[in-house]
This record gives C-alpha cells, structure tokens and sequence, in this order.
C-alpha cells in the first residue's frame, strides 16, 4: 500500500495520502465538531425522553457514540451511534419486529444529519467510543 498511507511526524499514527483517500472513497471531513457534539447532546436527550415515555415499544439498553469526532480536529465527519432495544412488552412469536425497530431507530436520529444511528454491535465498544446512556 505504498503512497496511500503516510505516518505523522514523531507518532506511531498513519493517514490516509490523497492518493490513499482517492480509491478508498473517503470524504474529507466537513462538518465543524461543535455541531457535531451538539448532536449528540440532542440524541442522548432523546433517548432519555423516550426511555421514560412508557407508551414505547422499546427501551435503550446501550448507547455509544464513535467516529472522528473523538478526535480533537475542528473538522470532523458525521457521528455514528450504535443502539441498543429491548422490548419493553413481549410479542407475540419469538421473533422480534425488525420493522419497527428500525422506526424506533430513524426516530431517534429525527433527520440528524450530524450522527447516523444504528444497531448497536459488540465492536463499536471495543474501539475508542463515547457512552451515550
């Protein structure tokens, strides 16, 4: 991978060259951190509104925030937040309803364009991240 990655002067950490950020894909960050936080202030907030409303289907069991946002660059991209339901009222059938947890989740993220939400999954603790609940 010779020229897509460049290491930072005195540090064991590597960014991507353009060269490197042309054939991955990847976008420059484009989003100030302040919004981005701001964000995130709004979706624990949110979470914490719908946990205690008792006429939800579900309630959040976890939460984590990661992205570049953790870093301290004035320019990040948009957060990504892993969440976790569980059902408050059992269904019928052992399947849980797919559909609407994924209601649930787009609710949560209301037309957010600073974090996608998403299932939570065991690896998004295991890298640096933020607790949300």
């Amino acid at each position: 991978m010779q020229g897509y990655i460049q290491q930072k002067d005195d540090t064991d950490e590597y960014s991507a060259t353009a060269s490197g950020e042309a054939v991955s894909g990847s976008k420059l960050p484009r989003m100030k951190r302040n919004s981005v936080e701001e964000a995130l202030s709004t979706i624990t907030e949110r979470i914490a509104a719908l946990d205690r409303d008792p006429r939800a289907k579900f309630s959040t069991r976890k939460a984590v925030a990661f992205g570049d946002f953790l870093s301290k660059r004035p320019q990040v991209q948009a957060a990504d937040v892993g969440v976790m339901l569980s059902r408050r009222t059992p269904v019928s059938g052992n399947e849980p309803d797919d559909e609407e947890e994924w209601a649930f989740l787009k609710q949560l993220q209301a037309k957010n364009r600073f974090v996608h939400v998403q299932r939570y999954q065991p690896w998004m603790s295991a890298r640096s991240h933020r607790n949300l609940v």
